[in-house]
């Protein structure tokens, strides 16, 4: 008999960079599992920026290498979840700025 956490996926992260007339976003870190918790603990220690979960874009993105830009396939998953995260942060600044 298996619990639903061996049966579970460890957990993936992935970052990416994005700046605006830039090219398109790349791969900058990574990780799975430990690592994985390690860079959100990290992460929210520093009220790093958001995070997004979705785990069929972290799995697509993991198999990059860092520094890699996303490839096609991948521009309609990655400009969904930067438009998240722009508004997000936009929202933010109008908090602290208004």
């Amino acid at each position: 008999m298996s619990t639903e956490k061996e049966d579970a996926k460890p957990k993936q992260v992935v970052g990416l960079k994005y700046e605006i007339g830039e090219g398109l976003p790349r791969v900058i870190l990574k990780g799975s599992g430990r690592i994985a918790e390690e860079i959100l603990l990290r992460r929210s220690l520093i009220n790093g920026p958001p995070v997004v979960e979705n785990a069929e874009l972290a799995q697509q993105l993991c198999r990059l290498p860092i520094d890699a830009e996303i490839g096609p396939e991948l521009f309609h998953l990655v400009a969904t979840v930067l438009a998240h995260v722009f508004a997000v942060e936009e929202k933010v600044k109008r908090r602290t700025h208004g």
